[in-house]
Order: C-alpha cells, then sequence, then structure tokens
C-alpha cells in the first residue's frame, strides 16, 4: 500500500473480494513475497466488507445493485469504532447544546411575538413608525438568549452600508480570502483522506496544475496572509482608540493590568470552540461515516477520518491550551490545521508593546515595528537559501518547508506587523480622503 517514490512515500489502497478459504495470514505472506523486491511496503487489512447474504432473481439483484452499489450482493462494513465513556459524554453535551439552541430561538420568538405595536403621535398604533422595545430578559433569558438561532443568525447576515462600515474594504478581502482557503483545503485534504481516483488530471505539465487559471486553488495558502493581516490591524486599531489613547494605560502599572485583561480575553476567546471541536473530531466523527475507506486501517495506524487531525489529541490536546501546535516537536500532534491559531496567538503577545511603544513616541513605535518586520522579512530569506526550499506549500513540502517555515511565526509575522502598521495609519487614511467613498 505505500510506494516509495521520491522523498515522500505514496500511499494507495488495492482492494479484492477473495474466497473465505483464503486467510489474511496467507495473504499476508504472499504479498510480502511479491512486494518485497519492488521497493513496496505492503500491510494487509482483511474483512472490512462482509455479505449479508446471496440474491434471488434478477429483479432483486438489480434493486441490491441500485441501493448497494455492490455487484448484486448486499454486503455490511464491520464497525471498527467501539462507543466509549468519550462518546457518551460528548453526545451528551450535543443534546445540551442543541435544548439551549431550542429554547433559545423559541424564547425570542416568542418575545418578538409579544412585543407591543409601535405608539403614534396620536396615542394609536403606528406601522410606519420604528419597532418598539421588548420586555427586559431575565439573567436566565439572557443567558439563553445567546444560543438563539435568530440572535446569531441575524448578526452573522447583518450588513452595513459602506457609509456606515469605515472597514468595508477589509470585510471584502476577508470574504474572497475565506473562500479561497475553503476551496483550496477542499482540494488538498481529500488527498490524504478518501483520496482521488483522477488526481492525473491535476497533475502537470497537463493537468490542472499547469493552467493559469487554476493557480487560485493551490494559491489558497497565501491567502492565510490576508488573515494574518486583518488580524494585526484590527489588534492594533484597537488598542490604539480603546487603551493606549489613555494616559493611565501606558504607565507600568496600567499596561500590566490590561495586558494580562487582553492575554486572558484572547485565550477565553479561541480556546473553549477549539477544545470542542477537538472532542467532537475525536470523539464523535469516528462513527459519523462507515465503508471501506472509511474503516481501512493505513500503514501508520490511522484512519480516513483521522485527516482530520483528532488521532493523537488524546496525547496532545494540551498543546493547543496552551498554543504549542507549531512548535516543531509538537507539530502535526492534535489539530495540525490550527497553527495559525497559535502563530495569532504568539504575535498577539507581541502587539501591546508596539502599541506602547506608539503610543509614548509615534517614531519610536515606527522605529520598533519596522525592524521587527525586517527580521521577520530576513528569517525568511536566510531559511530558504539555507535549505534551498522551493517556497511553495505543496512543492516544498518534502523538504520541510511546511514544518520549519510556514508554520513558524518568525516567518509569518511580516504580514501581521503590516496589519498593526495599517491600524497605525487607518485615520490618518480616513482623514486624507475625507468625503470620498469609503471602499
Amino acid at each position: 500500500e505505500r510506494a516509495l517514490l521520491g522523498p515522500e512515500p505514496l500511499t494507495f489502497a488495492l482492494g479484492s473480494c477473495l474466497p473465505k478459504a483464503c486467510t489474511e495470514a496467507e495473504l499476508r505472506a504472499f504479498m510480502a513475497h511479491s512486494g518485497g523486491s519492488r521497493r513496496v511496503d505492503v500491510s494487509v487489512q482483511c474483512g472490512l466488507v462482509q455479505p449479508v447474504g446471496g440474491v434471488g432473481g434478477a429483479t432483486a439483484g438489480a434493486f441490491v445493485q441500485d441501493a448497494f452499489g455492490w455487484g448484486e450482493a448486499p454486503v455490511q462494513y464491520p464497525r471498527t469504532v467501539e462507543l466509549s465513556a468519550g462518546v457518551m459524554v460528548m453526545a451528551a453535551i450535543l443534546l445540551l447544546l442543541l435544548a439551549l439552541v431550542c429554547t433559545g430561538t423559541a424564547l425570542e420568538w416568542r418575545r418578538e411575538s409579544r412585543r407591543p405595536p409601535p405608539k403614534s403621535a396620536c396615542g394609536g398604533e403606528d406601522e410606519a413608525g420604528s419597532p418598539s422595545k421588548a420586555p427586559r430578559m431575565t439573567l436566565a433569558e439572557g443567558f439563553v438568549n445567546h444560543w438563539s438561532l435568530l440572535r446569531n443568525g441575524r448578526s452573522l447576515l447583518r450588513t452595513r452600508p459602506a457609509e456606515q462600515n469605515p472597514f468595508a474594504c477589509l470585510d471584502a478581502i476577508r470574504v474572497f480570502s475565506m473562500a479561497q482557503v475553503i476551496l483550496g483545503h477542499s482540494l488538498f485534504y481529500a488527498v490524504p483522506s478518501a483520496g482521488y481516483s483522477n488526481f492525473e488530471e491535476f497533475l502537470p505539465p497537463r493537468g490542472l496544475f499547469a493552467a493559469t487559471w487554476f493557480q487560485i486553488v493551490p494559491g489558497c495558502f497565501y491567502g492565510v496572509d490576508s488573515f494574518f493581516v486583518m488580524s494585526g490591524f484590527l489588534c492594533a486599531y484597537g488598542m490604539q482608540q480603546k487603551v493606549f489613547s489613555k494616559l493611565e494605560n501606558r504607565r507600568c502599572a496600567g499596561f500590566a493590568r490590561k495586558y494580562l485583561q487582553f492575554v486572558i480575553f484572547r485565550w477565553m476567546r479561541l480556546i473553549p470552540t477549539e477544545m470542542f471541536c477537538i472532542a467532537l473530531v475525536s470523539t464523535i466523527m469516528p462513527l459519523m461515516g462507515t465503508g471501506v475507506l472509511w474503516n481501512w486501517e493505513r500503514p501508520n495506524g490511522s484512519h480516513c477520518y483521522d485527516t482530520a487531525g483528532g488521532q493523537d489529541c488524546g496525547n496532545y490536546w494540551w498543546t493547543n491550551v496552551l498554543f504549542l501546535q507549531d512548535v516543531e516537536s509538537y507539530t502535526g500532534k492534535c489539530f495540525s490545521h490550527t497553527w495559525y491559531l497559535a502563530n495569532d496567538f504568539q504575535l498577539y503577545l507581541l502587539a501591546p508593546f508596539f502599541g506602547l511603544a506608539y503610543g509614548a513616541d509615534r517614531r519610536l513605535g515606527w522605529a520598533l515595528l519596522g525592524a521587527a518586520l525586517l527580521a521577520g522579512a530576513l528569517a525568511s530569506v536566510v531559511l530558504t537559501a539555507e535549505y534551498r526550499w522551493v517556497p511553495e506549500v505543496v512543492a516544498g513540502a518534502a523538504d520541510g518547508f511546511n514544518d520549519k517555515f510556514y508554520i513558524k511565526p518568525w516567518c509569518r509575522c511580516p504580514a501581521f506587523f503590516v496589519g498593526i502598521g495599517l491600524g497605525w495609519a487607518w485615520p490618518a487614511l480616513l482623514a486624507r480622503h475625507a468625503g470620498r467613498p469609503r471602499t
């Protein structure tokens, strides 16, 4: 199943139906003997498909073939994942969340339906008037309301005219970047999971990867830089407007207090959701599918669903709590795709110090930011030259480009620092273009 072709092993699977007389031990011995001289590391797994029973008659056979797609013979896929205590706990949590969502949505719908109509100046109902306020919620109602689909759906789909939204252009960049990242990862994540039966259609020189218009798909890996820019921008702009504009927050005691709040609030914003996703993928997701590819155990002990990143989270979940998943010793151990959160949190720890310098003296802030930006750019150049990398995720993966460059904060920090500079310059840019469309 694994052929050593080039620097990276290529894994492929071949399935076949065999008579019951053939044992797994005999098949292993045969495959080991035939594959040993071809630089092929072979593993054998039997029992992924079991027939349920015979089929009588052409009509029944046609029906079964349409229903099961298995050559007129109904089959079953033995489940390899057992129900554990973790599965039960996670199922209970999901039921609790579902109950909160249903309760919150029902209560908000009830409150809105019982809202009194607006009053006109003459004392009657005014259908054209502004809506009146709903009754004040109790503490329990306020908590449940946070789970309402009505409330969260309106917040998610809320739009504002450009003249009321000074960051409208950033909203557009965010939408395009998210679409590109989702599109690209939908293509590449299928490779290590279920795989493609026609991957030759993508490979150069005649495949899609050689087409200019298709470069937006592998370019998704560079779309992440736009998120670093926006993250640095919003962080710097918010701190300058709300924190460092006040003198007491630029002093040692005030800065220490605000910095502690800054770190705690950022941690609380990220970790609960991430831990929920890790628990969901580690416990519930293995039960959400079936079939040959789903249950097949690969040579390294992983399964198709482990592509989501939950294989080793039972031992390494704490690295995500501490944002260490981009450290070389823990790379790829648990939710490897959350390297961005680790980079983002680590850069967030530095951002207040740049803001403090800028609040004390703008020239000092720009000098410090420029030096950090230059250091990040030089680190990228030096590492690329030293290891002779192809600076591209797909082509350079075999030489360690991913682990030593792509997910390291000292190589990704320039985009974040550009965002900080943009956040500092934004008020002046708005004033310079006052009266013009803000997009």
